[in-house]
């Protein structure tokens, strides 16, 4: 109310996180996908209090899908039968779908987004294919509170990232709070998904689609658990729940030609990226030390 005054009937005041994570991120992986989970802050206490005794019940640290799904399943997982998997993956989603209130994933076929756009992109708008999707999945978050005349600002947690992932992270935040000032930067923080449940929650919904994703794209077999996930998810209804989207060719074929005729945009964002790379520097120093990671 503070924020919005007399205006405060006009919007949704509910607060929103929003954890978002990672899959495909290394090179030979032929997908980037980057997903999101938005959780009521009000629902993060009782998200942490069933996690952990899903936890304490079958003795794990903390659950990364690729390790559970793998069929040689070492440390924390050793000796885990695929009925277990199948358990613990079961009651994971059911603790995140009844306790949040949306999942999102954007998905970039690496080989299509670099034979489509120009290298000039690359330059001024992240290295990373994760970068990308990460991109347009902001943009369909915005659009979702918008939609639903939802107050800002959010607050954003990422798993943890280093070096340039961290400094294209950083620089897109810092993008997006150019178009709407306050929004994004001072809202966000880097996390060790170890530690935050709904971060684990995200790594989950992140490679099921990785996998699903390879499977649709490329013929490659989706894993059964990842094929449970998103079937979990979606539910036997079709509920909205769950949104999953990636570039379609031809739309990005048009969007880079668009954005080449635009002179003017091509003359802010060149001036924008050399503001930024001239303060990197003193940002990467000013940057609070990186959360211990037990995993």
């Amino acid at each position: 109310m503070s924020a919005y005054g007399r205006r405060w009937k006009e919007v949704n005041l509910v607060v929103f996180t929003i954890y978002v994570d990672d899959s495909g991120t290394s090179p030979d992986q032929k997908l980037a996908v980057a997903s999101a989970l938005i959780i009521p802050a009000i629902k993060i206490p009782r998200i942490d209090q069933l996690w952990e005794r899903l936890r304490e019940k079958h003795g794990f640290r903390y659950l990364h899908a690729a390790e559970l799904a793998s069929p040689r399943r070492k440390e924390q997982y050793a000796g885990w039968s695929d009925d277990k998997v199948d358990q613990v993956l079961a009651r994971a989603r059911q603790i995140i779908k009844s306790n949040s209130t949306a999942g999102y994933a954007f998905v970039v076929n690496k080989e299509m987004f670099d034979s489509t756009t120009p290298a000039e992109w690359k330059v001024k708008g992240g290295q990373n294919h994760y970068t990308w999707a990460l991109r347009t999945l902001l943009q369909f978050l915005i659009h979702w509170s918008v939609e639903r005349n939802l107050a800002h600002p959010f607050e954003w947690v990422f798993d943890n990232a280093v070096g340039r992932d961290r400094d294209e992270i950083e620089m897109l935040m810092a993008q997006f709070d150019s178009l709407q000032p306050g929004a994004f930067e001072g809202h966000y923080s880097f996390r060790c998904k170890a530690n935050v449940p709904c971060l684990q929650g995200a790594d989950i919904l992140a490679w099921s689609t990785y996998s699903q994703g390879c499977e649709t794209l490329f013929g490659t077999p989706a894993s059964p658990f990842a094929t449970a996930c998103l079937l979990d998810w979606r539910g036997r209804q079709k509920d909205d729940w769950l949104m999953v989207r990636t570039y379609n060719e031809d739309a990005l074929r048009q969007a880079v030609k668009d954005d080449e005729s635009d002179l003017e945009a091509t003359r802010v964002r060149n001036e924008w990226y050399q503001k930024w790379t001239a303060g990197l520097q003193s940002r990467r120093a000013s940057r609070p030390k990186r959360e211990k990671c037990p995993c």
